[in-house]
């Protein structure tokens, strides 16, 4: 069965990585150019998902959620969108609950990872799957 899920991508430690090009010797477009290739990245994504009949849900500074309608196809989509100079982490869900919980692991488990929540969900819970049955 083809399935849409939720996707929830954010930007790693682009805080500090602004940081740094603030303090770096240069003129201002550093950053200027830093920023610009953050969200010329995010809305990108948020074009080609129009392509995809995906739907963005939230897209602004260094994330963006969506909805994306065929999970099969998911991982080539993603592929196609490596970011350029800096990492992120990517949480998958067929709910937004999973959606963000998954990226919260992804995070917390070292970053620049795609975490889908059946592997949270096998990983802490086992097979006791219907207790975390949620929207």
């Amino acid at each position: 069965m083809i399935r849409e899920v939720y996707v929830s991508i954010d930007g790693d430690d682009v805080g500090r990585l602004l940081t740094q090009k603030i303090y770096e010797n240069g003129d201002d477009s550093i950053v200027t150019n830093f920023s610009q290739s953050i969200t010329l990245y995010f809305e990108n994504i948020a074009k080609s998902l129009e392509q995809e009949n995906g739907q963005v849900l939230f897209c602004t500074g260094d994330s963006i959620f969506f909805k994306f309608p065929r999970e099969n196809l998911l991982h080539s989509f993603l592929a196609c969108h490596e970011p350029q100079g800096f990492n992120i982490s990517i949480g998958i869900g067929y709910t937004r609950k999973e959606a963000h919980w998954a990226l919260n692991v992804a995070k917390s488990l070292g970053k620049d990872r795609i975490i889908h929540f059946n592997q949270v969900r096998q990983d802490f819970f086992g097979n006791a799957h219907s207790l975390l049955e949620c929207d």
